[in-house]
C-alpha cells in the first residue's frame, strides 16, 4: 500500500467525490485549496537532501537532455497526441496541459529505482526539472494553447512562484536547519503530501461530478490511450538518445526515461485551478487519467526490466 499510496489516494478521492460531493463543496467554501498546494510543496522541499543538490554538476549532460525531453518534447508530444486522437475542448486542453508539466515529484524516483535505475540521477533530474518548470510551464502553455485559451502567463508565473517554488525553498531551508527532524519523521514527510493531494483532488472533482457522468467509458479509453501514447513516445526517445549518442550507462538511462516521461499531478491540479478551471472544468480529467496510466504502465515496465536483468 505504501508503494501505491499516491494511486490509492487519488482513486479514493475520485470515489468519494462521486458518492459524497457535498463534503468537497463545503471544503471549497473554506478556501483551503491554496494552503493545501503550499503544504504539498513545503513537504516536498523538506524531503530534498542537500547532498543530492551538490552532485548536479556531475550529471549535466543528462540534466540538459532531460530538460529537452520534459520541457521541449513533452509539449510537442501532447499537442501531436491531441491532434492524432482528435481531442477537442476540455480533453485537448487537459492532455496538452499535463504534457507541459514537470516530472513527478515522488513516483518517478521510486519506479526508476525499482526498475534498476540510478536513484541519485533520478532525484537530481526531478529536482532540477521541477525548478525549471516554474519558469517554463507558463511559456509552454502559452505557445501550445495560447491561440485557443486566454492565458496570463505572468500572473500564472507569479502564482507558481508563490504557491510552489517559495514553499518548496522554505521547506528545504527548514530541513537543512533541522536535519534530525527530517530523519525522525521521514515517513510522515513523505506521506503527508500524498494525503493533501488526495484532499485537493476530492475538492476539485466534487465541483465537477455532474459533468463527469457524461464522459463515458469510450471517451475515457481514448484519453487513456492518448496519454499513454504521449508518455511512451517520450520514454522511448529519452532512453534511446541517452543510451547511444550520450552513451549513458543503463541505470542512468532508465532513470532519465522514467523521470522525464512522467508528469506530475500536483502541479497540474494547481495550474488547472489557477488557469483553466472556470472555462475548462473537465480538463483535470485527462490529467488524472494520464497520471494513473503512467504509474501503472511504468510499474509493469520496471518489473520487466528487473526480470530481464536478473535473467
Amino acid at each position: 500500500m505504501r508503494k501505491n499510496l499516491l494511486v490509492l489516494a487519488i482513486t479514493l478521492a475520485l470515489l468519494l467525490a462521486w458518492q459524497w460531493p457535498q463534503g468537497g463543496l463545503w471544503l471549497k467554501t473554506m478556501t483551503v485549496s491554496s494552503p493545501l498546494i503550499m503544504l504539498i510543496f513545503f513537504f516536498q522541499g523538506f524531503a530534498v537532501e542537500s547532498r543530492d543538490l551538490r552532485q548536479i554538476g556531475m550529471y549535466l549532460p543528462l540534466v540538459l537532455w532531460g530538460a529537452i525531453v520534459a520541457h521541449g518534447l513533452g509539449p510537442l508530444a501532447g499537442s501531436a497526441g491531441a491532434l492524432v486522437f482528435q481531442l477537442d475542448g476540455d480533453s485537448r486542453v487537459g492532455l496538452i496541459m499535463m504534457s507541459c508539466m514537470a516530472p513527478t515529484l515522488v513516483s518517478g524516483v521510486v519506479i526508476a529505482a525499482q526498475g534498476g535505475g540510478n536513484r541519485t540521477s533520478a532525484m537530481i533530474l526531478t529536482i532540477v526539472l521541477n525548478l525549471l518548470a516554474v519558469l517554463l510551464i507558463p511559456l509552454n502553455l502559452r505557445w501550445t494553447l495560447g491561440g485557443s485559451v486566454a492565458i496570463d502567463q505572468w500572473e500564472l508565473l507569479r502564482k507558481l512562484l508563490l504557491l510552489i517554488l517559495v514553499p518548496a525553498v522554505i521547506g528545504h531551508v527548514f530541513s537543512a536547519w533541522r536535519p534530525a527532524l527530517r530523519q525522525r519523521h521521514a515517513s510522515a514527510i513523505t506521506q503527508l503530501p500524498v494525503y493533501f493531494l488526495g484532499l485537493l483532488v476530492y475538492i476539485s472533482i466534487s465541483e465537477q461530478v455532474d459533468h463527469l457522468s457524461g464522459i463515458g467509458w469510450r471517451n475515457a479509453l481514448v484519453l487513456l490511450v492518448a496519454a499513454l501514447s504521449v508518455h511512451f513516445v517520450l520514454l522511448i526517445i529519452a532512453y534511446g538518445v541517452s543510451r547511444w549518442p550520450l552513451k549513458a550507462e543503463i541505470p542512468h538511462a532508465r532513470s532519465l526515461s522514467i523521470v522525464c516521461s512522467q508528469k506530475t499531478i500536483p502541479v497540474a491540479v494547481a495550474v488547472w485551478t489557477m488557469a483553466f478551471k472556470a472555462e475548462y472544468p473537465l480538463a483535470i480529467v485527462p490529467a488524472i487519467v494520464f497520471h494513473l496510466g503512467q504509474i501503472y504502465a511504468d510499474g509493469f515496465l520496471a518489473r520487466w526490466w528487473v526480470r530481464d536483468h536478473s535473467s
